[in-house]
């Protein structure tokens, strides 16, 4: 049977922490960062044995948007997230009752992101590629791995460049990130994410012991910054920006390479660097350049079909209009919009 529980809910807890799959976008707290942001409503639904323990599972979000329509989505801001299980036939279960159930929850429509099996009742689609990169080799080794004109050509150049790596879990150290993550934004013509959501970010993941920051700094100048995530055995390359003026120094691949030593050093074995859209070329090459796995990420839908948020020539009048308009501009449109889209 499956059942509705708290996301705080201590068995829930449990059952995550004992999962060799779970990742920080299983964890309670990265719900609740979501959800006191952008008022979403959290929840687990779980199927339990007859003695009330817990088979399997998936956290969920409730959307409701005026603009985007109404839906449960595991997770909104996460590029991927599987449901937790103790075996194959449970997850199977699992799936299968949530297809059943699905109406019996008056679900508007359930979003997964990630690939459930070929039931009747789940469409799955890809439409991003997902890099990993294994970070159980020694660290002499990996670098070998990395494209040497684009990846260590630039490592090598960034340190002849007097370049400074800090790393900290500090909320000013976030907010400098922040101010550099406006100029990348700005760059690309997009918007930003509210700026209460990297509070509650560093409030609910930094702060807690699952997150940090790096800054590389020239003389006097925060030139690049990362955001990672860390839970498990899986580091997350969340965030990064750059100054544009100070691209010529490298600094962005002076942090990676100092996060990817970092991760070595205690003993995470992945660095996930999130989801690329199939046609985003450049952002592809630039991952693979790091010597990363590439993947297909598939989703899920019940009771819903798959969502296309890219608006053509409208999503082309945004980008243009945030590239030629001052820096708040992305972020009021930030403020206003990211809550519909998860």
């Amino acid at each position: 049977m499956l059942s509705v529980i708290d996301i705080r809910d201590g068995n829930w807890i449990e059952f995550v922490k004992q999962s060799p799959g779970a990742t920080l976008f299983h964890h309670p707290s990265w719900s609740i960062c979501l959800s006191q942001t952008y008022g979403y409503r959290p929840f687990v639904v779980v199927m339990k044995d007859s003695d009330g323990q817990i088979l399997a599972g998936l956290p969920v979000m409730e959307i409701n948007s005026w603009l985007t329509g109404n839906r449960w989505v595991s997770l909104p801001f996460s590029d991927h997230c599987s449901p937790l299980f103790n075996n194959e036939n449970d997850l199977e279960l699992f799936c299968h009752e949530l297809v059943h159930k699905n109406m019996e929850f008056n679900s508007p429509g359930i979003e997964i992101r990630q690939k459930l099996p070929p039931l009747d009742g789940i469409v799955r689609k890809n439409s991003y590629f997902i890099h990993y990169l294994k970070l159980d080799e020694k660290q002499e080794e990996l670098f070998k791995k990395f494209r040497k004109k684009g990846v260590q050509y630039c490592i090598k150049k960034a340190a002849k460049s007097d370049i400074d790596i800090t790393q900290s879990t500090e909320l000013e150290s976030l907010m400098t990130f922040y101010n550099l993550h406006l100029m990348t934004r700005k760059k690309h013509g997009v918007p930003i994410q509210p700026k209460k959501y990297f509070v509650k970010l560093w409030e609910h993941i930094i702060n807690q012991g699952m997150g940090f920051v790096m800054l590389a700094h020239h003389k006097d100048k925060t030139i690049a910054g990362g955001v990672f995530l860390h839970y498990n055995k899986d580091m997350i390359y969340k965030y990064g920006a750059a100054d544009p003026a100070y691209m010529n120094l490298y600094g962005t691949y002076a942090l990676l390479w100092e996060a990817i030593q970092w991760g070595c050093n205690n003993n995470y074995e992945i660095m996930d660097w999130g989801k690329t859209e199939k046609n985003n070329q450049g952002l592809r090459n630039f991952k693979l350049g790091w010597g990363t796995e590439e993947k297909e990420l598939i989703y899920s839908y019940i009771g819903t079909a798959p969502k296309e948020y890219s608006t053509g020539w409208k999503q082309k009048v945004v980008e243009k209009v945030i590239k030629k308009s001052p820096v708040s501009v992305g972020r009021i449109l930030g403020e206003i919009f990211y809550k519909h889209v998860g």
